[in-house]
């Protein structure tokens, strides 16, 4: 993607560099987005021990 905004700025098509930094814009917030926050409980916290 990067490659593109550099060859699209050498041509001169400024418009297709603005779609190129949107699009990876929307990329990384959802990559982001997918991260996990916290671990994730255990599936047995309260399980009884016998």
């Amino acid at each position: 993607m990067i490659g593109a905004m550099v060859t699209h700025g050498r041509l001169g098509q400024y418009k297709f560099v603005a779609l190129n930094v949107v699009q990876l814009a929307f990329a990384v917030f959802i990559a982001v987005g997918h991260q996990p926050t916290t671990r994730p409980r255990s599936r047995h916290r309260y399980r009884r021990e016998t």
